[in-house]
């Protein structure tokens, strides 16, 4: 039995065909296996365009679109709850200098960005973030479903190697379990209090960026 063999016991539906320049360069072209979908309504603080415009501007003279920042997304956040993303946001950038960090508000915004499809067709740069911090219940894709995409691709990919922590008010033993399957690196249950909750991702996030060694 291979390690990644767990992936299977999940449900499984074909998700759309990755797009962009991003696909096209890379192993991505094929349709990828999502997993255990659930739909969730919510609204997102921070449009996708908006959030956009933070990392890229347009040239009045040409019209042309430059990046603020090239250097690579080193944390995807990807949760739904408008004030517990920004609080992560904040504390990742309080934390840890000079990280570069992303949010989205549902799984099938984070699949989008992560394999330059959708709203993200034409972002540049094909380095995948060094960490991606993940809720678990999310509107479109939910958790699950993200993380089983992130191990479904082909072990040269390096986005496959990509750590993902869990970071869920779910305290429920099959959740921890199938999180683990499907190729989590951590299961973190969020604290209560308000202080609790910025210190525990402060940490997670310095442990990840600023202590493990990275595989790419």
């Amino acid at each position: 039995m291979t390690d990644c063999e767990p992936i299977r016991t999940c449900n499984m539906t074909l998700a759309p065909m990755a797009e962009g320049a991003l696909a096209r360069s890379k192993m991505l072209t094929k349709p990828l296996p999502e997993v255990c979908r659930n739909f969730i309504s919510d609204r997102y603080l921070y449009g996708v365009e908006s959030q956009k415009d933070i990392f890229r501007r347009r040239s009045p003279a040409s019209g042309e679109t430059f990046m603020l920042n090239d250097k690579p997304v080193d944390i995807l956040v990807v949760e739904d709850n408008d004030s517990e993303r920004a609080s992560i946001v904040e504390s990742l950038q309080a934390s840890i200098h000079d990280v570069h960090v992303v949010a989205a508000h549902d799984g099938t915004e984070a699949l989008d960005f992560l394999f330059a499809r959708g709203a993200w067709t034409d972002r540049v740069g094909e380095d995948p973030p060094r960490l991606v911090l993940l809720d678990l219940a999310l509107p479109g894709s939910d958790g699950f479903s993200v993380l089983g995409q992130i191990r479904s691709l082909e072990p040269q990919d390096a986005l496959t190697l990509v750590p993902v922590v869990i970071f869920t008010d779910s305290q429920a033993g099959n959740d921890v379990t199938k999180s683990y399957r499907c190729g989590a690196n951590s299961y973190i249950i969020k604290p209560l209090s308000f202080p609790d909750f910025q210190a525990v991702v402060s940490t997670v996030g310095q442990y990840w960026m600023m202590h493990n060694k990275a595989s790419f």
